[in-house]
This record gives structure tokens, C-alpha cells and sequence, in this order.
């Protein structure tokens, strides 16, 4: 399994993703752009369907030399929305990822934080979206709450920013679908992997 955002094997593709590193791709709808594909969406007529799971990996980005950025983060939590639609399966929730201490430059081990229960036709990747960290900087126990823009509402003073990018690759676990988002003034970064391994109906 990678260690990190930067090893990715195989060919990369890159497209716009919507807020909150929302993943989609195979049938269901990124940013409002249907992304289908034949194969995807061919419902298992073959004979073989599809398993996903989901990874995240979380890093505090380098910061300022002074600030909150330079503070180790005790207690981080990231919740993460799951929402995966199939014949044979149906999931929604949300996934906690609790991470003891995240120093200024350190990056928590990858780990898988969801997985199909269950092997299901093509139909589509699942969505997993960033909707909240939380955690307390070690220095002054200030206390860290990062959360997604809403219309109509004051800007959060630490934003769930829209994710970077949404790419395509293969690495010893497989292939998958990344993306990367951050918290604006903490600058908590996020790196969730889909991956998908076919199966026998």
C-alpha cells in the first residue's frame, strides 16, 4: 500500500472535483459532470462485479514559522461521509479517524477506514466526502474546528477547502481514485483512495 499522496504507479488522470473532496466517478455524478464508462455500467452481465474500499491518509502540512501551524495537533479527528448504492448492498454514514498527536510535517500511516461488505454490480464508484476535523493544538490547548462552507452562512474561520484534484492510478493495493483536500488555516491535509478489485457475482 502506498505511504503517501506522491507514489502513485501507472497512468494519472486529472479533473476538477467538487467541495469537500467528494469522490465520484463510473456512473455517479462529480461536480455535476456525469463520468460513465461502459464497462462501469454494465451491470454485472458477465458475470463479474465489483468490491471497493476506502483509505485516508492525514498530514499536517508545513506552516509559517510561528502561528498555529507550527503547533503539534493532539485528539485529531476527521469524519469522513460514506455513501455507496448498490442492488446487493446499501451504505450511509459517517466514518471517524481518530489520530493521537500530528506533528508539523508528519503524515499518519495510511489506513483502510471502509470497505464493501459484499461483492455488487457495477454501479459506480462510491462518494466519500470531508465533513469535519477536529483535534486541540498541544501548545495552548487551543482548540482546532475546521468545517465545509454553507450558502447563506458566516465563512468558518478554518474551512474544509475543495478538494484538489481527482486522479486515476495503481499501486501494490490495487487500482483506485484519489483526491486531496485541507483545512485552510490548519492546514490539515486529507488523502482518501477508493480502490476497486473485481469479483464473481
Amino acid at each position: 500500500m502506498s505511504n503517501g499522496p506522491n507514489k502513485v504507479a501507472g497512468r494519472l488522470m486529472t479533473l476538477r472535483i467538487g467541495k469537500a473532496a467528494t469522490l465520484a466517478a463510473a456512473g455517479l455524478l462529480c461536480c455535476g459532470i456525469p463520468v460513465g464508462t461502459a464497462r462501469a455500467q454494465s451491470g454485472g452481465v458477465d458475470g463479474w462485479g465489483v468490491r471497493s474500499f476506502i483509505t485516508a491518509t492525514l498530514t499536517l502540512a508545513a506552516g509559517p514559522a510561528s502561528g498555529d501551524a507550527d503547533q503539534r495537533i493532539l485528539g485529531l479527528l476527521a469524519v469522513i461521509r460514506i455513501s455507496n448504492h448498490a442492488r446487493e448492498t446499501q451504505f450511509y454514514g459517517d466514518i471517524p479517524i481518530n489520530v493521537a498527536m500530528l506533528g508539523p510535517s508528519a503524515e499518519a500511516p495510511e489506513r483502510k477506514i471502509w470497505e464493501d461488505e459484499r461483492c455488487h454490480q457495477r454501479r459506480g464508484y462510491p462518494k466519500a466526502s470531508v465533513i469535519s476535523v477536529s483535534g486541540t493544538y498541544e501548545r495552548d490547548q487551543s482548540h482546532l474546528e475546521a468545517s465545509l462552507r454553507h450558502i447563506g452562512l458566516k465563512l468558518p474561520a478554518d474551512e474544509i477547502m475543495p478538494g484538489q484534484s481527482l486522479t486515476a492510478g495503481r499501486d501494490s493495493a490495487g487500482r483506485f481514485l484519489a483526491a486531496q483536500t485541507r483545512t485552510s488555516r490548519s492546514h490539515v491535509v486529507i488523502l482518501l483512495k477508493i480502490y476497486t478489485t473485481d469479483c464473481i457475482l
